[in-house]
């Protein structure tokens, strides 16, 4: 029984640990902006905007 448990727990901390590293999947309509070093895209109903050197966004939008 004891082996279940902890095989069980190993198990779901896997998948937990999974899930963390996945892509943001409700990105939609990037657009590259003239100078081609700025990305705005939608994600979750607001606009972002990201630098392609470090890929950090910044949100422009907010509700």
């Amino acid at each position: 029984m004891k082996k279940q448990f902890l095989a069980s727990l190993l198990v779901i901390s896997l998948f937990g640990a999974e899930a963390q590293n996945a892509s943001p999947a409700f990105l939609s309509n990037p657009c590259l902006s003239p100078d081609a070093q700025t990305v705005v895209f939608s994600f979750e109903g607001d606009l972002w905007k990201a630098s392609v050197k470090d890929g950090m966004a910044t949100r422009i939008t907010a509700m």
